[in-house]
């Protein structure tokens, strides 16, 4: 729009009238009412191209401002995992290292205590070393001091320094003559005889089996089995001894084997069958610790002081050892062989019935079972809880 100064200018001969003053305003109201509608157009305009932008920039960048914040959270998530992770490893570590340092002490502290303890028990050996040797060395002196003084009369005047030996006497060669080859006397031989001295063999056992002549002479060796867990071969001349209290079941823990002979006896402090003539009054042996259903055969007969007699027989699945009797000890031969596996029994009975008279039996069992090897000589059983002993002695 062009200025209109010249229009408006006022000079000395201009005429101050309402005509004058009302066109100037007349015109400059004109030119600011046009200005003015040029504002407004201006200012929609501007706010349309505001909105636009705004529009335009929400539109493009409000996708990458989402992305950035569903990053920002994943990142801010992971970071969280990885601190989690972070302090879990802490934890472990810190637990770990705290368990090793235990067990490091723990094993220390052990290590020191057996050391402690394996010095202590060094020094309480070599004590009983040095004890027990200075104690034999004591006795080999007074032992050896008898033998020396002997050992001095053989020179002369009694006196080793001499170096010059007596002359031995005719009587005192002759004497010694004599006892070259015995001890205190009496002679060895592996023939057993009187006032003669039979070695032990190489386990201490004074053995009178196949490697020593028989005589008359018979010697043998007891072992208890009371408490044995496992079997023993028992050697020929030897006994075992079984004690027991308040059982139904004992076990003799003996090695067998074809071609052995054995005597056994029982022998019961306490009652062991329910007083009265019944079938299940019956002691039995079962051999290798075990049943075999009606695998033996057995046949007897038993005279009582009441004038009564009495046939058994029948099949059973063990050896029959006692029958029908209130309290009963007996005497048997047990012979093993691959074709004649049996045992014979004699026992003297007591409380038969309720009139306790005495009975008088014997039975015979055998084990018809040549296949079955008998290996363990068995297991007794009792029909009640009894109590006694039972000697088990090898003769072949």
């Amino acid at each position: 729009m062009p200025s209109q100064f010249e229009k408006y200018r006022f000079t000395k001969k201009t005429v101050l009238s309402d005509e004058t003053f009302n066109k100037i305003f007349k015109d400059i109201d004109l030119r600011i009412t046009a200005l003015e509608d040029i504002k407004k157009d201006w200012t929609g305009a501007v706010e349309a191209v505001t909105r636009y932008g705004l529009q335009r920039i929400e539109e493009v960048l409000r996708p990458s401002w989402e992305h950035i914040n569903n990053k920002k959270t994943e990142a801010d998530n992971l970071v969280a995992q990885i601190q989690q992770k972070r302090d879990n490893a802490d934890a472990i570590i810190n637990t770990s290292r705290d368990d090793v340092l235990q067990q490091i002490q723990t094993e220390k502290i052990q290590a020191l205590n057996n050391i402690q303890a394996s010095r202590a028990d060094a020094i309480t050996a070599i004590q009983n070393a040095k004890t027990s040797a200075l104690t034999e060395i004591q006795t080999a002196k007074n032992n050896a001091l008898p033998q020396l003084d002997i050992l001095a009369k053989a020179f002369q005047n009694d006196d080793p320094t001499t170096s010059i030996v007596k002359r031995a006497l005719q009587s005192d060669t002759a004497s010694y003559a004599q006892n070259a080859d015995t001890v205190d006397g009496y002679h060895a031989s592996l023939s057993p005889a009187p006032n003669v001295i039979v070695p032990l063999n190489a386990d201490g056992v004074l053995d009178l089996s196949a490697t020593y002549v028989k005589s008359h002479v018979y010697t043998f060796r007891r072992v208890d089995l009371t408490n044995a867990t496992s079997d023993y071969n028992l050697q020929v001349g030897e006994e075992a001894i079984i004690n027991f209290t308040n059982a139904t079941s004992v076990p003799l823990r003996i090695a067998t084997s074809s071609g052995t002979l054995y005597n056994l006896y029982v022998y019961l402090t306490a009652p062991s069958f329910a007083q009265g003539n019944s079938a299940v009054n019956t002691a039995f042996l079962l051999p290798n610790n075990t049943s075999i259903t009606n695998a033996f055969y057995y046949a007897g007969c038993a005279w009582g002081s009441n004038g009564q007699s009495l046939v058994l027989y029948g099949r059973t699945s063990a050896f029959v050892l006692i029958g029908n009797a209130y309290l009963a000890n007996c005497f048997s031969v047990i012979y093993n062989e691959v074709n004649h596996k049996s045992l014979t029994s004699i026992s003297v009975h007591a409380g038969v019935n309720t009139d306790n008279y005495a009975r008088w039996q014997h039975v015979s069992s055998v084990w018809n079972d040549y296949s079955t090897q008998w290996t363990s000589l068995g297991t007794i059983t009792f029909p009640i809880s009894s109590s006694g002993y039972i000697l088990v002695r090898r003769l072949a």
